[in-house]
C-alpha cells in the first residue's frame, strides 16, 4: 500500500518511494506500519506485483472514480506540435535557442460601428 501512495502522491523511482515513506511521509503512522524495517528488494517485488495487475488496478480506480463522482466520459487531444517555452534558459543547461517550425498567423476583426 505504501508503494501505491508513494507513486501517486510523489512519483519517482522504487528507491527514491521508499526514502519518501521513510523520511517524509506520515503513511507509516496512518497504516501502522514502519517503512524503516522495508528493503528495497521488498519494494522491487512489490512494483512487480503491482506492474502484473496493472490493468485489473486501473480498470477498478476508473470504475470507483465514475461511480463515486458521476463523472462523464471527455477525451480531450491537445496538439502540441509547435509548443514552446519562453525564456532564457539560465539555470537549464539543456535549454538551447532555435527557430520556430509553425507559422504565425495574425488574426484581425474590424468592427464597423
Amino acid at each position: 500500500m505504501g508503494l501505491l501512495i508513494a507513486k501517486a502522491v510523489a512519483p519517482s523511482s522504487e528507491a527514491a518511494a521508499l526514502t519518501w515513506l521513510q523520511q517524509s511521509s506520515g503513511t507509516g503512522e496512518l497504516f501502522g506500519a514502519d517503512f524503516t524495517k522495508v528493503s528495497l528488494n521488498s519494494i522491487y517485488r512489490a512494483g512487480d506485483l503491482i506492474k502484473k495487475h496493472k490493468s485489473f488496478l486501473e480498470q477498478y480506480l476508473y470504475r470507483t472514480q465514475m461511480c463515486h463522482f458521476g463523472c462523464e466520459e471527455t477525451i480531450t487531444l491537445y496538439d502540441l506540435t509547435n509548443t514552446f517555452f519562453e525564456g532564457t534558459g539560465k539555470y537549464n543547461e539543456l535549454a538551447a535557442y532555435g527557430r520556430s517550425k509553425g507559422v504565425c498567423l495574425k488574426l484581425d476583426v474590424l468592427f464597423n460601428s
